[in-house]
This record gives structure tokens, sequence and C-alpha cells, in this order.
């Protein structure tokens, strides 16, 4: 089973990295000074869909890797999230 770990980790690395941009093109639409058109707003609502399912999938990538994991040191390292 501590075969999959790192397999787990690389997976949820990738997740990461795919939410991190995926939150940054939220922000620039959000923040540009053009008004909302219905095209943003459906852009938006689509950002926040993926947002929420990746999620889901981290949160379950996590409980699998908590669950591999034995030592509470190697626990913290593995859930660390850069800011």
């Amino acid at each position: 089973m501590a075969e999959n770990l790192p397999k787990l980790q690389a997976s949820r690395a990738g997740y990461r990295t795919h939410l991190t941009q995926t939150i940054k093109k939220a922000t620039n639409i959000a923040t540009k000074e053009d008004p909302l058109t219905d095209s943003v707003i459906t852009s938006l609502k689509r950002i926040v869909d993926q947002l929420s399912r990746k999620r889901s999938i981290l949160e379950e990538l996590d409980e699998k890797i908590a669950g591999m994991i034995e030592d509470p040191k190697e626990l913290e390292s593995s859930r660390n999230i850069p800011k």
C-alpha cells in the first residue's frame, strides 16, 4: 500500500497546481475593470464548478494519503500548502 503513496502525492500536487492556476484565472477575470458580461459570468460560474470538484478530489486524496502515513511529521510535510 505504501507503494501507492508517491503516486497519490504526485496526483495531489498536480491537482493543487491546476487549482492554483484556476484561482489566478478567476481572480484576473473578477478584478478587471470591464463590465461583467453574460459570457464573463458564465466563465466564472464554470470556474467555481471546477474549483468545487477539484476541492472534493483534493479532500479525498488528503484522506487517502493521511491513512497511509504512519509518522505524523511525514503527514505535516505532505499536507504543506505553499502560500
